[in-house]
């Protein structure tokens, strides 16, 4: 009788294989067909609208004659540096912040590469094709900077619903979330005339609370909690820490890109200081909520970075050193309450976080949007001088006023504004805060439920988490838990 039962097992579980491997198959063509369309596309798009930039095209006459002092004038010495560290951040950082699960490891570096890869394309045509000239986008460094933005803003979104959709899905996921993120902080910055150099609202907030609210939608008809496959261990942790560490060390690059002068140098100093008191209060904050006093990896892997992202909106500004630190701590508490009480919460309305976005991002963002109001404030042109209105562009003089006429003479560069007070331009920032936390909230949900469309391959309950179903993985020991099928044909 066992043996007669033992053999039906075998045959169900063939009939799984064989289903499973089928599927796998038509998935895999899907997924590489979807890659190199989107890379023909680029390639056509690139061929016909983007060109080089004045300082590296050899055809500008400029460029035609050979002088020592040319090199000077070009931008790359200035912001090659903040790239180099930007392209570890998403690369290696966060690629490395995203090998926390034991079963999901090559998915969480390897698509984090890929992702990005498409993001950097996918961001230099949607946020420069505002600006072009004769119809053309010209790269220079600033381009491949705010390229590497548009990819941490799909990357850090993309933890909302890691490990919950398949590459397929995340394709579509980040096509949708760059375009949205960049076509919301141009009409931002150009419709508020804001001040957010290191990007804590538009880029941080909104990928946190977009993540967020996708994974709500797409989440609705699968089982995502409590899956045993989503666990950590001692080594999957080590490697996030090594993210995180990274992640720390960069970070004042990343705020400071593009800023000038010393605005830059504030920028850099600030985000330093701030990293430093979130790091503190993490360790603080994760031991006191803990019942036994003990420090939670969890916790420290994530809130330790939460300064730099509190940080963000007024990194440039005259925040004074005392205050970073406070803008900092407060940042670090804050995301160690939202792992411990917000997640929770959040989770029993069907919102459930992997990664603890809307603990490192969304609520960090929130509270530097807010900060950004107390110190527009406050801003005056006798803390500035001058560079009060390179910092908030709408509170210069306007043309022909006196005001501006007497500020031109020793300030040429200052551009006419609107005259805005200063609580007025604190009221803008508010604003601000809450037209990207709605947009989120609205694109989020029209993408999750896209993305939930047969056509794009959802993953199962029994594929979450798991390597197995879209990597050739090495066989070990721990391979018992995953999904029956495990041939290599079947796999990327």
């Amino acid at each position: 009788m066992s043996l007669k039962r033992k053999d039906s097992d075998i045959k169900d579980l063939e009939e799984l294989n064989a289903s499973s491997s089928l599927s796998s198959m038509a998935f895999k063509g899907k997924f590489a067909s979807a890659v190199i369309f989107i890379q023909l596309v680029f390639i056509v798009v690139y061929a016909f609208f983007v060109r080089y930039g004045e300082d590296a095209d050899a055809s500008n006459p400029k460029n035609h004659f050979l002088n020592s002092s040319r090199t000077t004038e070009s931008d790359l010495h200035a912001l090659y540096p903040m790239f180099q560290d930007n392209h570890a951040i998403i690369f290696i950082g966060v690629g490395f912040l995203y090998t926390f699960l034991k079963k999901y490891g090559y998915c969480g570096v390897g698509m984090n590469l890929l992702l990005a890869a498409i993001a950097i394309q996918w961001t230099i045509i949607t946020h420069n094709w505002w600006t072009t000239k004769d119809g053309r986008i010209h790269i220079d460094m600033t381009a491949l900077l705010t390229g590497e933005f548009g990819a941490a803003s799909a990357v850090i979104a993309l933890g909302g619903v890691f490990g919950k959709i398949s590459p397929l899905q995340s394709l579509i996921f980040t096509l949708f979330e760059v375009l949205i993120y960049t076509t919301n902080e141009h009409f931002c910055l150009k419709g508020f005339h804001i001040s957010d150099i290191g990007g804590s609202v538009s880029l941080h907030m909104f990928a946190g609370i977009f993540g967020c609210t996708v994974a709500y939608a797409v989440d609705r008809k699968v089982h995502v909690q409590n899956n045993p496959n989503e666990t950590p261990s001692y080594e999957s942790n080590l490697f996030c820490m090594l993210g995180t560490v990274l992640l720390w060390c960069f970070w004042p690059s990343f705020n400071s890109s593009l800023s000038t002068g010393d605005a830059q140098y504030r920028s850099v100093i600030n985000t330093f200081l701030a990293l430093l008191g979130s790091c503190l209060m993490a360790f603080a904050v994760s031991s006191l909520l803990h019942k036994d006093k003990k420090i939670t990896m969890g916790h420290i892997q994530n809130a330790t970075l939460a300064g730099g992202v509190a940080i963000g909106a007024c990194s440039d500004l005259m925040v004074q050193p005392f205050g970073a630190l406070i803008i900092g701590a407060v940042g670090g508490t804050l995301c160690v309450v939202g792992f411990n009480y917000l997640a929770p919460f959040l989770a029993r309305m069907n919102i459930y976080d992997p990664c603890g976005i809307n603990s490192l991002h969304a609520l960090p963002g929130l509270f530097s949007g807010l900060a950004s109001v107390i110190v527009a404030l406050i801003a005056n042109e006798q803390n500035y001088g001058h560079s009060l209105y390179k910092l908030y562009p709408a509170m210069a003089p306007m043309y022909n006023s006196t005001e501006m006429t007497e500020i031109l003479k020793y300030s040429p560069d200052v551009v006419p504004g609107f005259a805005r007070s200063a609580p007025m331009q604190a009221c803008f920032q508010f604003l601000y805060v809450i037209e990207v936390m709605l947009v989120a909230i609205l694109t989020g949900l029209i993408t999750g439920t896209f993305l939930r469309l047969k056509l794009f391959e959802p993953v199962e309950d029994k594929q979450m988490y798991l390597d197995d179903p879209f990597w050739v993985v090495p066989d070990n020991k721990e391979k018992k838990n995953s999904i029956p099928n495990q041939t290599n044909d079947t796999k990327i």
